[in-house]
């Protein structure tokens, strides 16, 4: 049975219902423990204060010699304040007390303790619970201040138990409103849970923001944007595996196909020696495919770091230059440059990476017999070279992985549209600001170091 409760779950709305609940409880508990505790200590400390107020008036008209508001003060203190004043003629052998309203003189063995007060539950009437204060008027004269502590006592219990009824009905009259807000505040929780369930089984609902104008306004703006990034990544990454598998099937039929027909042995010098050409660049063509997925892969992982060291970028670009000369003298094209020494801080290999894409490309679109310009000027890298056709591409596409322009498709330049896409990643992992501007023959590439 125990096992049973502890694994017994509350919903968000029943937790709320019982914290509303528990709090109007509380409140409830508190206001008759301070009640039952401190209002009779409270109403007594009042009832002090009142009588030393009195006392001080009564001092001031004896002093003032003010017979009339005196006899005045005398008749209706009781009346107004709940206080009997007396005054006690005191000598050696007895003590006489004067009241103002009878002139009759009452021997009583009085304990008199002057300036303090005293409760006694034993005045002239028995069980009467009574607070007492005495003040010295003069050596033969006492002021005796007496209010009945009976009526307080009945009102302190009037009170605790008009506060007790009060409480049990508030305590009950608050179970519909408890019941409406703590269904109110779960039910935008409610939805913003079966949302996410939603999201994770790759589902995307509409209008998730709900507009509450508090922090669950907050969170269903946060899972939205969530939802809306998570489906863009999930397309991009479907888009990506199609893709990458289209690129990769090519040049495996190709070298499944090729060395098959080596294998039969029945092809002659020529045509042997140009089907292991065919199946050298294939395998260069996947290496190099390959090589940039998981260069993709690895600058795209969350923890990714880039090692930071200095980097000269006019021995970054002769690298790229020299590996890339073979283009350079094939299709006969010249390179005019400007270029001079230039430190930054960065991941060289990264950084070599960007250069090498931009240079090789420069070179693989550009048309033969034409020219291409790589300047620095003003923290400003600018790669230029002329295409045979235009772009037909927005400059966003460019760096889609696998997007490739009209002109590289026409005229069949190999590739894998991968490489913009590495520069963009690459660069954005450096914030290093860059730009492409196409015109109706020229691609232009600028960097902002």
């Amino acid at each position: 049975m125990f096992s049973k409760l502890t694994n017994m779950k509350l919903n968000i709305s029943k937790k709320l219902f019982l914290l509303t609940m528990g709090i109007v409880f509380l409140t409830i508990f508190t206001n008759f423990a301070f009640n039952s505790l401190f209002l009779d200590k409270y109403t007594i400390y009042q009832k002090k204060k009142t009588i030393i107020d009195v006392k001080n008036v009564f001092v001031q008209l004896i002093e003032a010699e003010d017979k009339e508001n005196l006899e005045i003060l005398f008749e209706y203190c009781e009346d107004k304040y709940g206080i009997k004043p007396s005054i006690i003629n005191v000598n050696t052998k007895s003590k006489k007390r004067m009241h103002s309203n009878k002139s009759k003189e009452i021997l009583n063995s009085l304990n008199i303790q002057e300036g303090k007060f005293d409760l006694q539950d034993n005045d002239s009437i028995a069980g009467v619970l009574f607070i007492r204060y005495y003040y010295r008027l003069s050596e033969d004269q006492l002021l005796s201040l007496r209010s009945s502590l009976t009526l307080i006592n009945q009102q302190t219990q009037d009170i605790i138990l008009f506060s007790t009824l009060i409480g049990i009905f508030a305590f009950f009259i608050s179970l519909i409103p408890s019941l409406i807000f703590s269904k109110y505040m779960s039910r935008n929780i409610i939805s913003l849970k079966n949302t996410a369930e939603k999201i994770a089984l790759l589902k995307y609902p509409k209008n998730i923001v709900i507009k509450s104008g508090d922090e669950i306004e907050e969170l269903s703006l946060s899972l939205d944007k969530m939802s809306k990034d998570l489906k863009i990544s999930i397309e991009n990454l479907k888009s990506f595996v199609s893709n990458a598998s289209h690129e990769l099937k090519t040049p495996i039929s190709v070298l499944c196909l090729y060395s098959q027909a080596l294998l039969k042995g029945n092809l002659d010098k020529a045509k042997e020696k140009e089907y292991q050409k065919i199946l050298a660049n294939k395998s260069l063509e996947m290496k190099f495919l390959t090589e940039s997925l998981l260069i993709l892969s690895k600058i795209n992982s969350p923890d990714f770091k880039i090692n930071s060291e200095k980097i000269d970028l006019e021995n970054s670009f002769e690298n790229a230059l020299e590996t890339y000369d073979y283009l350079e003298f094939e299709k006969d094209i010249e390179v005019e440059k400007n270029i001079f020494s230039k430190k930054i801080y960065g991941d060289l290999y990264l950084i070599q990476i960007v250069i090498n894409n931009l240079v090789q490309n420069a070179f693989k679109y550009s048309p033969d017999s034409s020219k291409i310009f790589i300047n620095f000027e003003n923290n400003l890298i600018s790669i230029i070279n002329s295409t045979s056709e235009k772009i037909e591409l927005k400059e966003e596409e460019l760096f889609q992985p696998f997007s490739r322009g009209n002109n590289a498709n026409n005229s069949k330049i190999e590739g894998s549209g991968l490489g913009l896409s590495i520069v963009k990643k690459i660069l954005d992992l450096h914030n290093i600001q860059y730009s492409v501007n196409l015109t109706e023959n020229t691609f232009e590439f600028y960097m902002y170091i």
